[in-house]
């Protein structure tokens, strides 16, 4: 993704000033040098990313088997807010989603700027932020794949061109998506 030389840069610089960060697995392990083997070092990992500047922090994507099973895809997320007393409160959420079987450009930037975007809205409730993020996800995903083998037609793979996100089409799940991948609060 980027040279090695820059990695620093991003741990020492860019994640300090982050409110928001949404690494896939792979991104979080080397911003903290530690593997992600399990659900448990995943939480650890989103603490350690805390306690380097983000308040809001979630692993979009990860190798993990989810509970639901191989077909799914299993992302976690962890956001600190202060109490009315003062205190810091965690949030701690597991989301899986179905896999989609194709690969599509652009994914993670439309995370990033939807989970901004339902943050921004439910600033003290990551669970609704990540659902709505997600559902809208899927529904641009669901619309894509559709549309792509349309076009490709019956038995072809359809090409990279023809998976181009459907964002415009999906103006109003992008609005107001119906929720349907829920979030567990762990």
């Amino acid at each position: 993704y980027v040279p090695d030389d820059l990695l620093p840069v991003y741990r020492e610089k860019v994640v300090p000033v982050a409110d928001i960060i949404t690494p896939n697995q792979f991104e979080a392990e080397l911003l903290t040098g530690r593997k992600i083997h399990s659900q448990e070092d995943a939480l650890e990992v989103m603490d350690m990313l805390h306690s380097m500047g983000p308040d809001t922090v979630v692993i979009t994507s990860s190798d993990l088997l989810p509970p639901r099973g191989s077909d799914y895809l299993m992302a976690l997320g962890s956001q600190r807010t202060r109490a009315p007393d003062g205190s810091m409160v965690t949030q701690r959420i597991r989301m899986e989603m179905h896999k989609v079987d194709a690969v599509f450009v652009g994914t993670g930037d439309l995370f990033a700027a939807m989970l901004l975007a339902w943050t921004h809205k439910h600033p003290n409730n990551l669970k609704v932020a990540c659902e709505k993020t997600v559902s809208a996800m899927h529904h641009v995903l669901q619309r894509t794949i559709k549309c792509a083998k349309a076009k490709s037609g019956e038995g072809v793979k359809p090409s990279p061109a023809q998976l181009e996100l459907r964002m415009v089409q999906s103006k109003k799940d992008i609005e107001s998506p119906e929720i349907v991948v829920q979030a567990t609060v762990l």
